[in-house]
């Protein structure tokens, strides 16, 4: 069985945060004036781009190199210790809301730019299998 490619990734990886960021209740927008809208929705555009700019650029530096495909992720790792890290700085549980938001987008670019098959390949590969990530 293949991995999916990033092709196949990265949309579903935008969509899902898409559908959480773009469709907001009506409710937000009463008394929101046009401007701020636009704004909204042009910061909200600017961050899904950005998103899927990194993805991309990390997907390729990942198949480019094994020892790069460590260091990114070690670098996923270190971003959940990170918002784990300072969301109980600033008083936050761990499992709060915005936290939990936080992590389940850093997993999705995690498997968007390692690959779907993440978890088989680290095993394999860090246990001294054949199989290299990606």
């Amino acid at each position: 069985m293949s991995l999916p490619t990033v092709g196949d990734i990265v949309p579903r990886a935008v969509t899902e945060l898409a559908a959480s960021d773009w469709i907001v209740e009506i409710s937000f927008w009463e008394g929101v004036s046009v401007d701020n809208e636009k704004e909204i929705k042009s910061l909200l555009a600017e961050t899904i781009a950005v998103q899927t700019v990194l993805v991309h650029v990390l997907r390729r530096l990942a198949k480019s190199d094994t020892n790069l495909w460590k260091a990114i992720a070690a670098g996923f790792d270190d971003a959940v210790s990170e918002v784990e890290s300072v969301a109980l700085q600033h008083g936050a549980e761990a499992n709060s809301e915005s936290t939990l938001e936080a992590l389940r987008i850093v997993e999705i670019h995690r498997k968007a730019s390692l690959g779907a098959g993440l978890l088989a390949d680290t095993e394999s590969f860090e246990t001294g299998g054949k199989s290299e990530p990606l």
